[in-house]
């Protein structure tokens, strides 16, 4: 009696430290953050009439509401809140992942703000953009599109600051294939890692954070041809979750 007993309390110990607690219900896609102060600060992008970042600070109060002068029909999400790293002086820095829609317009790119509304930074046709922090400094990488669509290059920028690493393990530990082909009108291939004898969940969103897929998967593949045909133009977002761990999220573009 006495051994069932002991059993059954270690049970209500070790169930006591896994517990999951929900704390907040978010109506926009966010991202966590860390500033060189070492503040953590959720980042959310909002558009309507005025388009606006939202900033959330970790007991999801607001923070600041920063204006983005984009046009109304672009889709964003929110890459990178940072403060010191594309500029010196102690203003808050955005990083946005769009879409833009309109005909003519480039389906997709990468804009740089200050809290001010300045834009530091554009870079159209891009499909990947990170920043890593180097023994050579702090570099911002970008993989692009020529005009034709037809081949891709790369470009390197050097930042003046650091990135502050919400992990150790900063970018550089993130595997590093992409979706192909990216945009794409039809199908598109979803590369993952997944440990041999493990199973996880893909799961594919839009911007908005609404769940479009999900399927089960392992390590018998290293990529899930996934068909994007019926979905609306946009920009789409995937991860997979294993073990209650997340990879990190990549990104195609729906044509």
């Amino acid at each position: 009696m006495k051994k069932a007993l002991l059993a059954l309390l270690l049970l209500a110990a070790g169930s006591a430290k896994a517990q999951i607690t929900f704390e907040h219900k978010y109506p926009q896609k966010v991202n966590i953050f860390k500033l060189s102060t070492g503040e953590v600060k959720y980042a959310a992008y909002v558009s309507g009439t005025t388009n606006q970042v939202r900033v959330y600070n970790q007991n999801h109060s607001l923070f600041r509401q920063l204006s983005v002068p984009l046009a109304a029909t672009v889709q964003a999400e929110v890459d990178y809140l940072s403060d010191k790293l594309f500029n010196t002086t102690p203003d808050l820095e955005f990083m946005l992942y769009c879409y833009d829609p309109a005909p003519n317009a480039p389906l997709a790119f990468a804009q740089v703000f200050s809290e001010t509304g300045t834009s530091l930074l554009r870079v159209d046709s891009t499909n990947f953009v990170d920043i890593y922090n180097s023994t050579a400094g702090t570099k911002l990488v970008t993989y692009q599109r020529t005009v034709a669509g037809d081949s891709y290059y790369s470009k390197v920028y050097a930042l003046g600051g650091s990135r502050a690493a919400l992990k150790t393990t900063d970018a550089a530990g993130k595997e590093a294939a992409q979706p192909y082909p990216n945009p794409t009108g039809g199908q598109v291939q979803l590369p993952y890692k997944v440990a041999a004898g493990q199973v996880g969940e893909l799961t594919v969103t839009d911007v908005t954070g609404r769940t479009v897929a999900h399927y089960q998967v392992d390590g018998t593949f290293d990529h899930l041809l996934f068909y994007a045909r019926g979905l609306r133009p946009g920009v789409y977002l995937y991860w997979v979750q294993v073990a209650g761990q997340s990879s990190a999220t990549r990104r195609f573009v729906v044509q």
